[in-house]
């Protein structure tokens, strides 16, 4: 049986070691595309996971299975500067060994969390070379925009 729930402060770490499996699993299922992340980019998000523990607007959530943690997913509510009401976004979501099952979970759990944060339009991105649909498709996401990107040479 697998249990949904918020990250604890001490678990980043564990969450950090599987963020670099999730990142060397898509690196050897897409070779061409350079998927790598360094020491410095996962220190970063381990400092996320940590706020995702006890931080209002972001939420790490964390699937257990007989007491090891099998898959993450990270999501927070984002606010305009400059107009009314809150949006949410979904962003990593992973589960060792593609346990479709407990990505659902997953899922279902941080759309609720942010629902209950006050969310109206909910986000996610996916590559647009290799999409990920599901469990999104099922749970009523719908493909609406094309999103651009300028990174720095």
């Amino acid at each position: 049986m697998t249990t949904i729930r918020r990250i604890d402060v001490a678990e980043a770490p564990v969450v950090r070691a599987l963020y670099a499996e999730a990142a060397a699993e898509a690196a050897e299922k897409h070779p061409d595309d350079n998927i790598a992340i360094s020491a410095a980019g996962l220190d970063n998000l381990e400092t996320s996971f940590r706020v995702g523990a006890v931080h209002q607007d972001v939420v790490t959530l964390v699937a257990e299975e007989d007491g090891e943690l099998v898959g993450y997913v990270n999501a927070e509510i984002t606010r305009s500067g400059s107009l009314p009401g809150l949006a949410g976004e979904i962003h990593e979501l992973w589960t060792r060994a593609g346990n479709a099952e407990a990505r659902r979970e997953l899922a279902e759990e941080a759309l609720r969390e942010l629902r209950e944060r006050g969310a109206g339009p909910i986000f996610h991105y996916e590559d647009v070379d290799h999409p990920d649909r599901e469990p999104w498709t099922d749970l009523g996401f719908v493909p609406d925009t094309v999103r651009y990107a300028l990174y720095r040479e």
